[in-house]
């Protein structure tokens, strides 16, 4: 079933729960249902180098007139963000956002 966006949101959870394998309680509930578009996107990129960019423009924009996201669709993308980071075993570049160096428990701390 596609959603307003032509998006088949049900496809898109199946294909990213099987790229995230072991991995699959890192799924991003919230950002499925709230911004799927965005998790097509990170589907799509998934397990490139485009990752982090991708999400490091997410999470740190550089348009003043973004609000952000809610709290818990960011703790999500900081949490795939490091999962992505993880997975490519540390060889990445840092993004420069500093995102890289937290624990999974302290992006969950209030």
């Amino acid at each position: 079933m596609a959603d307003q966006d032509g998006i088949d949101v049900v496809q898109l959870r199946e294909r990213f729960l099987d790229l995230l394998g072991m991995e699959y309680k890192a799924y991003p509930v919230q950002l499925e249902q709230r911004f799927p578009r965005i998790l097509a996107n990170i589907v799509a990129l998934w397990g490139t180098p485009d990752l982090d960019r991708y999400l490091s423009g997410l999470i740190v924009s550089d348009r003043p007139d973004r609000q952000g996201f809610p709290p818990d669709v960011a703790v999500e993308l900081f949490h795939l963000s490091s999962l992505n980071d993880s997975l490519a075993g540390g060889k990445k570049a840092a993004s420069g956002t500093g995102w890289a160096t937290l624990d999974d428990g302290d992006l969950y701390k209030k």
